[in-house]
C-alpha cells in the first residue's frame, strides 16, 4: 500500500484566514467521523496532529481517476 502525504492541522488553520478555528475543527471532525480523513499523532512532535486520507477516500479517488481516464 502506498503511503500518502499528510498535512498538519495547524497548517490547515493557518491557510484558512477567513474561517474560524471552531469551524475548521467541526469540518475536520465531521470528515473523521464520516471516515474521509484520519487523525494521527505526529511521531516527531506529540503535540501535533496530522491529517491523512482514509483508505475509503483513497479507493474512491482511485476509482474516480480510472473512470475519468476511460472517458
Amino acid at each position: 500500500m502506498k503511503r500518502y502525504k499528510f498535512i498538519n492541522i495547524e497548517r490547515v488553520y493557518l491557510n484558512n484566514k477567513n474561517t474560524s478555528r471552531p469551524t475548521v475543527d467541526k469540518i475536520i471532525n465531521d470528515a473523521v467521523f464520516n471516515k474521509f480523513l484520519e487523525k494521527e499523532v505526529n511521531l516527531l512532535d506529540k503535540r501535533k496532529v496530522n491529517l491523512l486520507p482514509s483508505q475509503q477516500t483513497i479507493l474512491e479517488f482511485e476509482i474516480l481517476i480510472k473512470e475519468f481516464n476511460n472517458i
